[in-house]
């Protein structure tokens, strides 16, 4: 690493331009201030910024946390330290910080003055708070200095001489130790949010498209709120956040008249399940389910949920109270042309109203599929 960094890939900037934005909101709803530069930065913006990186991945490769500095002389000026909301609260956030301290013998960062998650985290790794300044009228931040040489003077283990020269850092560290499934800490979400489409704030779909791009962005693009993947969109989403604001799982559903052979049937057609891979143990999934399930019995409208999958969630589905049915469904293709499909791949249905047997006949869903 140089005085003057060293540019982050270009494979890599659009992926760490989506974690910025995700892990500044979280600082912008702490603060109550949006008026943090990295949250408004372009992919252009990010390229000049003149730092060198060290990146965390997950075991796809994806980057889920990375820190950006300028090293001069075994000083680091930490610019910016992001981790990916869903994961964090793994130690990804310290392990990075510690990535450059191990190889300085001084480093500053400033954070927001009122980021206590960020002030305990330098505090713990033995930064000392310096000061405090008011960097425009109302927005505060907080300096902080760690010092090697500090540090061996106290009671914490330090293998760096104080007079030692300080080892170049690489420009970029291509790949981190993945988080082992064993090692891994379930994240648990503190609320579970029901939210009208209207009613998502941009907070919530920048949050929403970093959970659904984490996922999916390779193989079908980007996430698209008003048609995701060019299935039909949703009136209602049911979202599970954790308590510094991150959404980790959601479930949506629209309220659809549909025709079941001779029959019209009010349904919910539900789309989007995704539970991030940090969220995926303790049930979360099924809890998510059932309070979609309440929502649609709330609504007043809905007399059962409807919904297609692959077959290898149908046992998730079944165990959360739906049924499996066969039927010729017709539709409308994600590319928005007419299509019919023959009694086969999964179709699941759950009973929401009075009525709990589902018509005969085939269906006819009036529109895109979810």
């Amino acid at each position: 690493m140089t005085g003057s960094g060293s540019p982050l890939p270009d494979a890599d900037v659009a992926h760490v331009l989506r974690v910025q934005r995700a892990a500044y909101l979280i600082e912008a709803r702490l603060l109550g201030d949006t008026r943090i530069p990295p949250l408004h930065e372009t992919e252009a913006d990010l390229r000049a910024a003149g730092l060198s990186w060290i990146l965390e991945r997950d075991e796809r490769g994806t980057v889920v946390g990375a820190i950006g500095c300028r090293v001069d002389d075994g000083e680091a000026d930490i610019d910016r330290v992001m981790v990916d909301p869903t994961w964090q609260r793994r130690g990804i956030g310290a392990r990075l910080v510690r990535g450059v301290l191990s190889v300085v013998h001084r480093a500053v960062v400033s954070t927001g003055r009122e980021n206590a998650p960020a002030r305990r985290l330098y505090e713990g790794l033995g930064f000392a708070h310096l000061i405090d300044r008011e960097v425009v009228p109302g927005l505060w931040v907080s300096d902080y200095e760690w010092d090697a040489r500090a540090e061996n003077t106290g009671s914490r283990e330090n293998t760096m001489s104080p007079d030692a020269a300080a080892p170049a850092v690489p420009p970029v560290r291509a790949r981190m130790p993945t988080l082992k499934k064993e090692e891994a800490i379930v994240v648990e979400p503190c609320s579970l949010d029901i939210v009208a489409h209207d009613a998502l704030t941009g907070g919530d779909l920048d949050q929403l498209r970093l959970l659904f791009d984490r996922e999916y962005l390779e193989t079908f693009g980007p996430w698209d709120p008003e048609q995701p993947y060019g299935y039909a969109g949703h009136d209602t989403h049911v979202i599970a956040r954790t308590n510094d604001g991150g959404i980790v799982a959601h479930v949506g559903w629209a309220h659809r008249v549909i025709g079941v052979g001779q029959s019209r049937v009010s349904i919910a057609g539900v789309g989007g399940v995704l539970v991030s891979p940090g969220a995926r143990e303790g049930g979360l999934g099924r809890t998510l389910m059932a309070r979609a399930a309440e929502s649609m019995a709330d609504d007043g409208r809905i007399a059962f949920g409807y919904l297609g999958c692959r077959e290898e969630v149908v046992p998730f589905y079944l165990s959360c109270g739906w049924q499996r049915i066969a039927a010729t469904e017709h539709s409308v293709s994600r590319t928005g042309m007419p299509v019919t499909v023959e009694p086969g791949p999964p179709l699941l249905v759950l009973p929401v109203g009075a009525d709990r047997a589902w018509p005969t006949g085939s269906i006819d869903l009036r529109g895109r599929a979810w």
